[in-house]
């Protein structure tokens, strides 16, 4: 399983910094982001402790945005940068229709069959490419975490301000892998 980001209340994380890139300071940044190219609105983006970056390029390529930031003009003080998470506001999330929700939501949430019982609690979720898969950690102690795709086939409910979700008996086949 990947990190999670730490939790920065208030703020979305949008990317993290992954390389450096050339002798002039940019980075590569992995963004998490639907729109990549979105980073260029965001104008400005913080570290876990406040700290601004003011993004002065972006370039694409297949390993990520290739990032230029102000007052990093280096190799080495790109090279400090690695493994910093970068975040914006929470004014910049598009408003949701009823039925949708931010994934991160999702984290905390209880799980339960349609019987009642409890499957665990969603630890944490990402894409593989497919579909969004969920991060299961189980009632029972020594027992496995499971790993169930979120989709209509598995997910029956799911009610984000109740954190409850209920999911089809076949999950169950998910326990022996």
């Amino acid at each position: 399983m990947q990190k999670r980001p730490p939790v920065k209340q208030g703020y979305f994380c949008v990317g993290v910094i992954t390389a450096a890139h050339g002798i002039k300071g940019e980075v590569t940044v992995k963004l998490f982001t639907n729109s990549p190219e979105s980073i260029h609105e965001y104008g400005t983006l913080f570290d876990e402790n406040d700290v601004p970056f003011h993004i002065q390029n972006v370039k694409f390529s297949k390993k990520g945005a290739l990032v230029a930031f102000e007052n990093v003009r280096s190799r080495n003080e790109a090279e400090r940068l690695m493994k910093t998470y970068l975040y914006v506001s929470d004014d910049f999330l598009p408003e949701l229709d009823e039925n949708d929700m931010f994934l991160d939501d999702l984290v905390g949430t209880s799980v339960y069959f349609e019987n009642g019982d409890k499957v665990g609690v969603i630890r944490s979720h990402f894409d593989n490419g497919a579909h969004t898969v969920v991060q299961i950690k189980r009632t029972e102690s020594g027992v496995k975490d499971i790993l169930i795709p979120y989709t209509d086939g598995f997910i029956l409910e799911a009610d984000v301000e109740a954190k409850k979700i209920i999911v089809s008996d076949m999950v169950e086949d998910f326990f022996d892998l």
